[in-house]
């Protein structure tokens, strides 16, 4: 019995370079895939990320625009300007007087209250030409309160009551953190300017919008005070974009990713947003400038979907291989056993004779 024992031996090696070519092709075209892929999600990433910012920063303009205009109708409105008047001219510190001086106040802090209830700001502020504070009113957790800074004792003293309480009783502490000395600065060196100025601040670990008005008389074109509104921009603001756009936005004053944080701005193209990447999410930062450092927006995105659709992926890749490429190996295993064994019988005598 003859065996082409060359032949087999050929064979086999061309079925093994078979199998191993439709391995390899098998495997670059699943690699070449999956990175395709998790570009194409990247790309929509990039793009998601970017449309959540534009909203954002569409939000903060809005807020912008309605502070303005809330403090411009203000400043024109004849009984503030008259009783703002009337306090420059009339307030004396150590001969307070009390029914004048802190009525009128209260009629400011009454103003301001509904000031704050018509433009749904957080606060708002009134100061005399000397950039001190007259009369307020903010809303707290929902409740409203007003409040004004009496003299009546001598010494400096807040007094405030909740929008439901008949009376006015002293504040324990100042009542309004938004204030602080940056508004004098910045007051004082728009003394001149017609235009309300929009400033950032930080307010614990929250971010606030304000906008600073000066009021003038309308017949001498003088200063005599300014105004303050302002937006708290708290988790519940960020919780309400996030859940519009589907999306996770968190607002911090510090953020690892700073160094690659662009300018938040509306016509931010996609090339200024960088995107980190881990192994369950993406993470875009962009930053705004505020009057003591950048404030600093996230988003975060999950990589659940993505995940989920590579190792598909890969699942679908290995089946591939397992119903095809396999199957060539067993019957190359087999063969190559084969021809082992016949290598093994002797020929009998005279066989090759």
């Amino acid at each position: 019995m003859a065996l082409n024992l060359r032949g087999l031996r050929l064979r086999n090696k061309l079925s093994l370079l078979v199998t191993l070519a439709v391995l390899l092709a098998v495997s670059a075209l699943g690699i070449r895939a999956e990175l395709s892929l998790r570009q194409s999600f990247l790309d929509q990433t990039r793009t998601q990320m970017l449309h959540a910012f534009q909203r954002l920063d569409f939000s903060l303009q809005t807020i912008e625009a309605d502070l303005t205009a809330g403090g411009q109708l203000a400043s024109r409105e004849e009984s503030l300007i008259a009783s703002i008047e009337l306090i420059n001219q009339y307030q004396d510190k150590t001969r307070y007087n009390t029914v004048l001086i802190d009525e009128e106040k209260k009629l400011l802090a009454k103003a301001a209250l509904d000031r704050v209830k018509f433009s749904q700001s957080s606060d708002m502020a009134i100061y005399d030409q000397n950039d001190e504070l007259l009369a307020y009113a903010s809303r707290q957790a929902g409740v409203y309160h007003l409040g004004y800074l009496s003299f009546a004792d001598g010494q400096a003293q807040i007094l405030t009551r909740a929008e439901s309480a008949l009376e006015f009783v002293p504040a324990p502490a100042t009542p309004r953190p938004v204030h602080d000395d940056h508004h004098l600065a910045l007051a004082s060196a728009e003394k001149t300017a017609l235009e309300p100025v929009i400033s950032y601040q930080r307010l614990d670990d929250r971010l606030v919008v304000q906008s600073h008005q000066n009021v003038w008389d309308p017949a001498s074109r003088r200063s005599i005070g300014h105004l303050e509104f302002s937006v708290v921009l708290d988790g519940a603001f960020f919780a309400h974009l996030s859940k519009d756009m589907g999306i996770e936005l968190t607002q911090a004053f510090a953020s690892p990713l700073a160094a690659q944080a662009a300018e938040l701005r509306a016509q931010a193209d996609a090339s200024a947003l960088q995107v980190t990447e881990s192994e369950q999410q993406h993470v875009g930062v962009m930053r705004t400038s505020t009057l003591t450092g950048p404030a600093y927006f996230t988003v975060t995105l999950d990589k659940g979907q993505e995940n989920a659709l590579i190792s598909s992926q890969r699942r679908q890749t290995c089946r591939f291989c397992t119903q095809n490429a396999w199957p060539e190996a067993y019957s190359l295993k087999a063969r190559l056993s084969c021809g082992n064994y016949f290598l093994r019988i002797k020929p009998p005598l005279g066989a090759d004779q």
